[in-house]
């Protein structure tokens, strides 16, 4: 549901023990609000998850706020947008039960199962060996491991094949949970194994990222590295059709990729507020767009 923003402010975080310079991992785009008039304004991200204490450099009040940092889990986030909501009377673009909507995947997953790989979640206060048992079971096919939020890609602990065994399962799940930590969220999600299209050096895939802000598009760019001409894009026209089911957040991402057949197919979704923008997005367009969405 579309909702009127009259004002925003994008909330940033500091450099480490500097709250007067933005984490040069922002940089960019910190200068790109500079430079199309958004308001900005620091916090210290590290101080916060390390202490509770919030140190910054906002000071408006009865303003809208664009989170746009590192992830928070549940705890931190929900009290960061009550500090802001008690001191300020101010709050995040996304409440709580909005941020968590798209940054834990299974609470989206049912919005957008039908252009998404088959998923099997267990929550952690659950793990057994018999709920492990059951889920070992059901393996037909290989499945890639995560939490809540993020997999171990990159490491021997993301690619689960089918015919593993429980034993090296189960030691599996758990080597995986405590690979996580202290960053392991809610629980596990088995995500079936899609293979992906690749291009001619046989190891690059084709996925995209989108933004969308109180149901505008604001930007879909390829957010991997495939080599080619005339990179294939997803339709804007399927990209706005699945953003239409989700509807329990102002700002999200879509991730996609194109199967080896070709297809288009959702990865994951996100909080907009902690996802990075697509390596190959140009920080002034998207924050051109963003401002006109919030002016709409």
């Amino acid at each position: 549901m579309v909702q009127k923003f009259n004002y925003m402010i994008i909330l940033y975080p500091c450099e480490y023990k500097n709250l007067n310079k933005v984490d040069n991992n922002f940089e960019k785009e910190f200068n790109a609000c500079q430079t199309i008039g958004l308001d900005t304004a620091l916090f210290d991200h590290d101080l916060f998850v390390q202490s509770g204490k919030v140190k910054t450099t906002y000071n408006k009040y009865a303003k809208d706020i664009i989170l746009r940092g590192w992830m928070l889990d549940k705890k931190q986030y929900f009290e960061l947008f009550d500090y802001f909501r008690e001191f300020y009377k101010s709050e995040l673009i996304n409440n709580p039960l909005q941020y968590l909507y798209c940054h834990h995947f299974p609470n989206v997953y049912h919005d957008v199962k039908q252009y998404t790989p088959n998923i099997i979640v267990a929550h952690k206060k659950d793990l057994n060996d018999e709920l492990l048992q059951a889920i070992h079971s059901d393996l037909k096919k290989a499945v890639i491991i995560k939490d809540f939020v993020k997999s171990e890609k990159g490491t021997n602990l993301f690619k689960i094949d089918s015919n593993i065994s429980f034993p090296d399962f189960k030691k599996f799940v758990y080597d995986f949970i405590e690979a996580r930590r202290p960053l392991f969220n809610e629980g596990i999600v088995l995500k079936e194994w899609i293979n992906l299209k690749k291009d001619s050096t046989g190891k690059n895939t084709n996925e995209w990222r989108a933004f969308f802000f109180n149901g505008t598009l604001i930007s879909l760019d390829q957010n991997s590295t495939f080599y080619g001409d005339n990179i294939p894009s997803p339709d804007i026209r399927f990209v706005n059709e699945i953003a239409k089911n989700i509807d329990r957040s102002n700002f999200f991402t879509i991730d996609f990729a194109q199967n080896k057949d070709g297809e288009w197919i959702v990865l994951e979704c996100g909080d907009g507020q902690v996802s990075g923008l697509a390596s190959n997005a140009n920080e002034l367009e998207f924050y051109q767009k963003l401002k006109d969405a919030i002016t709409i």
